[in-house]
């Protein structure tokens, strides 16, 4: 295969960056296409300090390439963001450039999308997600009781889930 022809292959696969910002930084999941996750991961912040998580942000975007960043709209119907994570986001929209679409999505989006599949909590969409894609069935947090925090990969999820909202919706 000649470079060129390479390099058409790529461009027709799209390239999702997702990330769902958290107290600490970002959980984020790459795709190459809606059933290829290419890396996933957590990224902590020192000092919950916005312009480092964007510079993060923009280390991967370097890095990957993605067509898309998509993430959470922490001012729609159904999501409940503090406001250092609603000026993360509105950080993130100004990443947008020619090769780069910023798509945002409502918790209740998400949760539509998810519904569909009979999946309504956070935790039943982790079980929906690990059927689609089993690599993440080893990554799965336990289900959460009344008195325990959040698990810290349920950013992970959270990011699985916008991008699978992305696909849904757009693709």
């Amino acid at each position: 295969m000649s470079k060129n022809n390479h390099q058409q292959l790529y461009q027709a696969h799209n390239r999702i960056l997702s990330l769902y910002p958290t107290f600490r930084g970002f959980g984020y999941v790459i795709f190459e296409g809606a059933a290829n996750p290419l890396d996933w991961g957590n990224v902590s912040v020192k000092n919950k300090d916005n312009q480092l998580i964007i510079d993060k942000i923009e280390t991967y975007i370097s890095y990957y390439k993605p067509n898309v960043v998509v993430t959470e709209n922490p001012t729609g119907e159904g999501s409940r963001r503090n406001k250092r994570i609603q000026s993360l986001v509105q950080s993130i929209k100004k990443l947008e450039r020619e090769n780069l679409v910023i798509k945002t999505y409502s918790r209740s989006e998400i949760t539509n999308v998810f519904e569909q599949f009979g999946a309504k909590t956070k935790y039943e969409m982790s079980n929906t997600i690990a059927k689609f894609l089993p690599v993440f069935e080893h990554h799965k947090p336990p289900k959460r009781k009344p008195w325990m925090s959040e698990d810290s990969r349920m950013a992970i999820f959270d990011a699985i889930a916008l991008a699978m909202t992305y696909f849904y919706l757009e693709e």
